[in-house]
């Protein structure tokens, strides 16, 4: 029996919520009788999660089994020509048989909208009118003690005997325009009201009732105590549901040979069919011929290695030619010292691609680790002057965590700004797509700056930076063992680049 998963909209006014009630209007209802009729058989759909009464939705996904093949556009039409116009189904496709939109649901992002200022009667349905102004800067401040994993059992109605409390916030975002406060919530998931009293209490900060510490008090209470704020419902969008997606291909998959991945080779490819991924590139850490002076241990293989490695990929690429196509190269910092040795390799047909990864910096023929410093403004210079000569060499098919450098310069201030702008303006020029990184997602949030919750990269500000430029961008892996092409990681880069509205290609560079 197929089973198809739908994503839609409605409008949560006149309903009270999504679920079934007995003797109320709900979106589940309403979906499940026309669905039914067109199917000629009572069926029953299972969302993502509820809502409450008022809430609308965006981006709400459910799954249902039909006893017979659906051609999808034509059902689509008919479920929407037939569906209460507060009702919009998105999109439909086919899924696994053992697919479960709730239970296989990897994130949620939940939109708040504010409107300050007078009453507009064509926004009374979703924003909440607000008459006073917010300190928006205040409610920023106080955003950074909620990212990370914790206890939200003073900001939920859920129930005492329901110990399970702890919840992820990945990111929280606050988005101005003219009179208007946009507050979405990415986390792993939401209780009832935990959104809204979160946002109710950011209100509270915003207009001086409260601190900025006040979610830092009542996180770490010993006894229950519930917070007094919740903001109405009509404000609150279920924005998007993240299901596990496979990318079209990831072309920086590294081997056991670097000493800081695992795995072999073979499982990087299986791992990869898994994921379904189409096309794969190996992309170890270049080995370098004559290479002395390494600072640190365990970053790249010996040069000895580097047959071993070319036959393997060879070999895997010849074994699995039905399943997936398998290129080799590699990752590659630039140093001026070995351009003769970068050219040869690719002249030679040995290799087919190279990707732009300055993990550390050369001078005078002795390497440095970029994370060794300077955290300083020349330190970014350096940095970025060597991943700019690298990028106008033409040697590489795009440029790997372009914002690695702010895992060390920690504030984004003007110098990071001014860098960032010089890399998207020479990616542009050379035609080179810059790399949204999944490696420096799956370290999850880090403390910087000593008040400020976020990834070590991607970094959300340097994204915007590419947004404005309208750079290619690519989604790359970063592989460092087989399970790392299934990591929930992919959740958060994919949030950047729909909240950015990042240029992504589907297409390897050429």
């Amino acid at each position: 029996m197929p089973r198809y998963l739908m994503k839609c909209s409605y409008d949560g006014t006149a309903f009270f919520g999504y679920q079934k009630q007995v003797d109320k209007r709900t979106v589940q209802e309403e979906i499940e009788k026309i669905i039914s009729k067109l199917l000629n058989t009572p069926t029953s759909i299972y969302a993502s999660g509820r809502t409450d009464a008022g809430v609308h939705a965006h981006g709400q996904y459910f799954h249902f089994d039909s006893p017979k093949i659906l051609e999808k556009e034509r059902f689509m039409y008919a479920l929407n020509a037939l569906l209460p116009k507060d009702i919009h189904i998105i999109s439909m496709k086919e899924v696994a048989p053992d697919f479960h939109a709730r239970y296989q649901a990897l994130a949620k992002k939940y939109v708040y909208v504010i409107h300050q200022g007078e009453d507009d009667p064509f926004l009374r349905n979703t924003t909440y009118q607000l008459h006073q102004s917010l300190n928006v800067e205040k409610m920023k401040i106080a955003a950074e003690t909620l990212k990370g994993t914790l206890c939200y059992r003073n900001f939920t109605s859920k129930e005492e005997d329901e110990k399970d409390f702890v919840r992820t916030i990945y990111a929280i975002h606050f988005h101005e325009e003219n009179h208007t406060v946009r507050i979405s919530f990415l986390g792993d998931g939401f209780m009832r009201y935990m959104v809204r009293m979160l946002v109710g209490s950011f209100i509270a900060i915003g207009l001086g009732k409260e601190e900025p510490d006040y979610f830092t008090k009542h996180l770490y209470t010993e006894t229950r105590q519930i917070t007094s704020y919740k903001a109405p419902a009509q404000g609150l969008f279920l924005e998007e549901v993240y299901y596990f997606e496979a990318l079209p291909f990831n072309f920086h998959t590294h081997t056991k040979r670097c000493g800081h991945a695992c795995g072999e080779d073979e499982e990087y490819v299986q791992a990869a069919i898994q994921a379904g991924i189409k096309t794969l590139g190996f992309s170890d850490h270049i080995f370098y011929p004559n290479f002395q002076n390494e600072p640190f241990p365990h970053v790249r293989g010996d040069y000895t290695l580097l047959e071993d490695y070319l036959h393997s990929i060879l070999e895997l690429k010849e074994k699995y030619q039905e399943q997936i196509d398998i290129h080799v190269g590699f990752e590659a910092e630039y140093y001026e010292d070995y351009d003769a040795y970068y050219k040869k390799l690719l002249e030679s047909g040995k290799i087919e691609y190279l990707i732009l990864g300055q993990h550390f910096l050369r001078t005078n023929g002795v390497s440095s680790r970029i994370s060794n410093g300077p955290y300083d403004e020349e330190g970014v210079k350096r940095y970025t002057d060597a991943l700019i000569a690298g990028m106008k060499t033409g040697y590489y098919r795009y440029v790997a965590h372009p914002d690695l450098y702010l895992c060390f310069y920690h504030p984004f201030d003007a110098v990071a700004k001014e860098a960032a702008h010089r890399i998207c303006e020479v990616a542009n020029e050379c035609h080179l797509p810059l790399e949204l990184n999944l490696g420096g997602a799956r370290r999850g949030l880090r403390l910087y700056n000593q008040n400020e919750m976020r990834l070590c990269y991607p970094v959300y500000e340097f994204w915007k930076i590419v947004a404005e430029h309208h750079c290619k961008v690519v989604i790359g892996v970063d592989a460092h063992e087989p399970k790392n092409f299934l990591s929930p990681a992919q959740v958060l880069a994919r949030e950047i680049a729909d909240d950015l509205n990042l240029d992504l290609t589907d297409e390897f560079p050429r």
